[in-house]
């Protein structure tokens, strides 16, 4: 029934000769939140490989992943914004702590969420 209801506003937006370029028309089911946590887990596989060759491992914890999600996730564009968001934050804060010294060979970096008096935000990467 959703999908007749959809195809209705589909037929009355497009004009027939567009949609009949159209190979299929695909529904889909909104992500859920473990998907979503999934993606940001597959998202930061780079992360962890390029730190990994250098002897620093990298845990990603699942408050993090929340945090990261609840920064990053808009309905309207999907998880595409998640990728942009761990190079300009999660990325950036790493590379600064390299940088500084802070992260050597047999570190292990802990991303977690740490509780505000407003929200949870992204801590700036634990090192234990």
């Amino acid at each position: 029934q959703i999908q007749e209801q959809v195809m209705d506003i589909v037929r009355r937006s497009f004009a027939p000769e567009f949609l009949n370029r159209l190979s299929a028309i695909v529904m889909f089911n909104s992500l859920g939140v473990n998907q979503l946590e999934k993606i940001v887990q597959k998202a930061m596989r780079g992360v962890k490989r390029r730190l990994g060759a250098k002897g620093i491992k990298v845990v990603l914890e699942h408050s993090g992943a929340r945090a990261i999600l609840d920064a990053s996730f808009d309905p309207a564009y999907g998880a595409r914004p998640v990728e942009r968001y761990l190079e300009g934050t999660v990325v950036t804060e790493l590379s600064r702590m390299l940088i500084r010294g802070d992260l050597a060979s047999g570190t292990t970096v802990h991303i977690e969420a740490t509780p505000s008096e407003e929200d949870e935000s992204l801590d700036d990467c634990s090192v234990p």
